[in-house]
């Protein structure tokens, strides 16, 4: 299965207790969006 960069960047996670920051995943999931379409 391939991954297109849009996957990432609408990539969505469950939010759980003491889990990641749900902003600093989005920020990150963005960021590798981005350089995966250059």
């Amino acid at each position: 299965m391939r991954i297109a960069p849009i996957d990432i960047a609408h990539k969505t996670f469950h939010r759980k207790m003491m889990g990641f920051d749900p902003d600093e995943v989005m920020d990150f999931l963005r960021l590798v969006a981005e350089e995966l379409e250059t």
